[in-house]
């Protein structure tokens, strides 16, 4: 046996090294990490997430926020996370039996007192200063800012340009019939970050973006269940250092096999098994399928556009 390595095999030991090195400084650093797929900017913001950029997308599942094991909670909600060179956008499915939350004004402390789905994001990584976001099932919304953890919270500061929609299947704040959930669509121009991002947004392919996706449900006044997407193992979500992160990718989905699929199952319909025409099975988004998303009944979907500088108004309109 040689004394030395050749050089050639030196080298590949070395990248080999430096590569598990770097993996393992990711594991470190964030619970956990996504791939960022990057689309084009040709969403309509309207709940129902029939646009091309969300078909192909990985499913981020969210689990019970102080379960160790991650348990599974009392309801499934699913996300899906995509950029642009403008924007990132985020969608929420939210599977449950009675969609509720009667909260109507913006930034109102009463808003996670009842049922949302919440973002919180670190653009500079330090693990200090964060934004937190929700949104309930009309489109209520509130916007916060923090130096640090429950510290200085900036009740004024709002992502400019925010867009927002809605979509309820079954009726909102109706005990009486049996809902099958909600989907939250939500548009956020990297400029309302910007000025907090150590590394400059919009993000190029390879940066990293430590943040967090939540969900509370309510089953009774007061009894509040926690959903994170990575856990951090206390009754609070105001925990940076326990952010999972996106990493964004410059490969799109269109690029990978053409079979690959989100997996999107709507709280209305659910997935279909189709067979392609060279007789392999897959299962089509539901989105894509005419008419699959009309609900019948009472008005459902309501929209939200911040104006510029983004305040949103102190209530929404319920829209046919």
């Amino acid at each position: 046996m040689p004394k030395y390595f050749p050089v050639s095999a030196s080298v590949a030991c070395f990248r080999r090294a430096s590569a598990m090195l770097a993996l393992a400084s990711i594991s470190l650093a964030f619970p956990a990490t996504h791939t960022c797929r990057p689309v084009a900017d040709a969403f309509k913001i309207d709940g129902v997430l029939d646009d091309a950029g969300w078909q192909g997308l990985d499913t981020l599942r969210l689990l019970r926020n102080n379960d160790p094991a991650g348990g599974k909670p009392s309801a499934e909600t699913k996300v899906l996370v995509a950029w642009s060179a403008t924007r990132l956008y985020v969608a929420y499915i939210a599977d449950g039996k009675n969609v509720k939350n009667t909260v109507t004004k913006h930034d109102d402390d009463g808003l996670y007192e009842q049922d949302v789905v919440e973002l919180f994001l670190d653009p500079d990584g330090d693990g200090k200063n964060y934004f937190e976001l929700e949104w309930n099932c009309l489109n209520t919304s509130l916007d916060f800012s923090f130096t640090s953890p429950l510290q200085g919270r900036d009740v004024a500061w709002a992502p400019k340009g925010m867009q927002s929609a809605v979509k309820v299947h079954g009726t909102a704040n109706n005990p009486a019939d049996t809902d099958t959930g909600m989907v939250v669509e939500i548009s956020l121009p990297w400029e309302g970050f910007a000025a907090w991002s150590k590394s400059g947004l919009p993000p190029k392919a390879g940066d990293n973006l430590p943040l967090n996706f939540y969900r509370i449900i309510y089953s009774s006044p007061g009894v509040a269940e926690l959903i994170s997407w990575t856990s951090t193992g206390a009754p609070s979500f105001h925990m940076p250092e326990k952010f999972g992160s996106l990493v964004f990718s410059s490969q799109p989905v269109t690029s990978l096999l053409p079979e690959r699929r989100a997996g999107i199952r709507t709280p209305a319909v659910g997935n279909r098994a189709a067979r392609r025409a060279d007789g392999k099975l897959y299962t089509p988004p539901v989105a894509t399928r005419p008419g699959a998303l009309k609900q019948p009944g009472a008005p459902n979907l309501w929209l939200f556009q911040s104006p510029a500088p983004a305040k949103a108004p102190a209530s929404v309109t319920p829209v046919n």
